[in-house]
């Protein structure tokens, strides 16, 4: 079984992430609640999953995704959530959509997702084009959510709603519990953050150490990037290595 330790989130920062995240669980929670969903657990069972290192979060390589995700329809998938592991195909801004499924899921019909009702029945057999108030009902494919206020909050992920309608239907996903209200959750918990925690998720770069050699970035002990410095290290030491590649710079193995 591969070990996939290397692209683990830092637990104490995924806590982070999702407890600076409560405001928008709790308005996620409570507005999918009233489309009629069951939650599968409350926020403090997540935190508690978390602090426990019960729920695990990865961000796997592009070329290695398809082996976790495991069937060929996996082009287009970002990321998923599976009984206590989240996977993220290469990039965390997906984190929150997955924290997310803790709560709920996509499929009408589900232990956390009603049935469709008659009248959203009917408004699906006409391709979303009966009257509704309800931001995240079926449309019809010709309009373009990325443009539309309030319907557009949630759908940035994709280029029109035709591609969207497609895959609610392939999915037989409920619309009001579909990619959008989980993408919005996703945007509000990131808006909830510090750049300190944005820094460390993203692995983007703190400083610079300015040498002879070049210029090294330097990250967040807590980053993916970080981590992968540090496995690299290990590996070629090892390996009995002097020196090592990584990111494009070498690295002497000597310890300091």
């Amino acid at each position: 079984m591969t070990d996939y330790s290397r692209y683990q989130f830092d637990p104490g920062l995924l806590s982070e992430f999702a407890t600076t995240g409560r405001p928008a669980l709790l308005d996620f929670i409570q507005q999918q609640s009233e489309f009629g969903g069951k939650p599968r657990r409350g926020v403090e069972d997540l935190f508690t999953r978390l602090l426990e290192g019960q729920l695990k979060a990865y961000s796997v390589p592009e070329n290695i995704y398809p082996e976790v995700y495991g069937s060929d329809d996996w082009e287009s998938s970002g990321g998923f959530h599976r009984g206590d592991e989240i996977y993220m195909r290469d990039n965390p801004l997906g984190l929150g959509h997955e924290l997310g499924h803790e709560f709920f899921g996509h499929k009408a019909g589900t232990t956390s997702v009603p049935q469709l009702n008659p009248y959203e029945k009917v408004d699906r057999k006409l391709k979303g084009w009966l009257p509704s108030f309800n931001k995240y009902s079926d449309r019809p494919s010709w309009s373009k959510p990325i443009e539309e206020k309030p319907r557009g909050e949630g759908y940035y992920n994709f280029t029109d709603r035709d591609a969207y309608n497609k895959r609610m239907l392939a999915s037989e996903y409920h619309p009001k519990f579909a990619d959008a209200p989980f993408d919005a959750l996703q945007e509000s918990i990131w808006n909830l953050q510090s750049q300190r925690t944005k820094d460390a998720l993203l692995s983007n770069p703190i400083d610079l150490e300015e040498t002879r050699g070049g210029d090294y970035d330097i990250y967040d002990k807590r980053s993916l990037k970080a981590k992968d410095f540090r496995y690299s290290f290990r590996d070629a030491r090892r390996a009995g290595l002097d020196e090592f590649e990584w990111d494009g710079m070498s690295y002497s193995t000597e310890l300091g």
